[in-house]
């Protein structure tokens, strides 16, 4: 993840596999974010290893100052969950990120 230090745009890669069978690959991506007041939006993108692509928007409204960094928006997650939005064309619904402490 590349981010600056105040809000700047950060953006990074993603990879989602089935944990409950054999762990193959379902999609990879990749994500853009950037501040605007006390929201956090970006894009996204996923590719299916069918080869088919997804993307489209997402938005986040934390409770923190405005003043806020991004690496805020994960460290609210390690209290509470942090919620938003994402957009794929008329599609749309909401996510939840849920941090855990590493041991």
């Amino acid at each position: 993840m590349e981010c600056g230090s105040r809000g700047s745009p950060g953006y990074g890669g993603w990879d989602l596999v089935n944990s409950r069978s054999d762990g193959a690959e379902l999609a990879t991506g990749t994500w853009a974010a950037g501040k605007d007041g006390k929201f956090w939006k970006g894009t996204w993108q996923a590719r299916r290893p069918s080869g088919q692509v997804y993307d489209g928007t997402w938005r986040a409204q934390v409770e923190l100052p405005v003043t806020s960094h991004w690496l805020d928006l994960f460290e609210a997650a390690m209290t509470n969950a942090v919620n938003g939005s994402w957009r794929l064309g008329n599609y749309s619904g909401p996510w939840t990120i849920r941090a855990h402490a590493g041991a």
